[in-house]
């Protein structure tokens, strides 16, 4: 499972979110609107960099990778084939 940059920036602990497509680049980080008038930013406090938004979501996308990988290498173990485990789970589709 792709990793997606929302979850990135939900992962720091003063994301309030935003409204509009996800940022894809850094101009278009620094440009995100909040998601409510509650909120004057879309981070409470300092914003992190869009290098450590990447870098957050390359943390996590390593950490599904590992799990998703030791699943398939459970199921393997127990001699399932790709459509056993397909059955089980199909996100793991990428994986196998």
């Amino acid at each position: 499972m792709k990793i997606k940059i929302d979850t990135a920036m939900d992962a720091f602990s003063n994301f309030n979110g935003y409204v509009g497509n996800p940022p894809t680049n850094e101009t278009e980080f620094l440009s995100l609107k909040p998601h409510t008038l509650n909120f004057d930013s879309v981070w409470s406090g300092t914003a992190p960099t869009w290098a450590q938004v990447l870098a957050k979501q390359t943390e996590l996308q390593t950490e599904e990778d590992t799990k998703c990988n030791n699943k398939v290498s459970a199921y393997r173990k127990l001699s399932m084939t790709d459509a056993e485990i397909l059955a089980i789970d199909e996100t793991l589709k990428d994986y196998l």
